[in-house]
């Protein structure tokens, strides 16, 4: 592996790391957005579940991608 395909790995998975942390960020503005102190605010959360749950998987799965990445390339290069 060279000098410049190393580089290229590094840069994707910080790339994707910062992906990462601005899903984290609008996911933190969502939660810290709701209130719940009636039932309707109650439903609304619970309609919300679904959509931070997803952001959650994604930004999961988002990091483990990176972290392989990382980890492949320390071992000696990536397929």
């Amino acid at each position: 592996m060279s000098k410049n395909d190393m580089l290229d790995t590094v840069f994707d998975a910080t790339c994707k790391l910062e992906l990462m942390q601005t899903m984290l960020g609008v996911l933190i503005n969502m939660v810290e957005k709701i209130d719940v102190k009636t039932p309707e605010q109650a439903m609304e959360f619970a309609v919300n579940q679904n959509v931070i749950d997803d952001f959650l998987h994604i930004t999961l799965d988002g990091v483990n991608y990176a972290t392989q990445i990382l980890n492949d390339l320390q071992k000696g290069g990536v397929e």
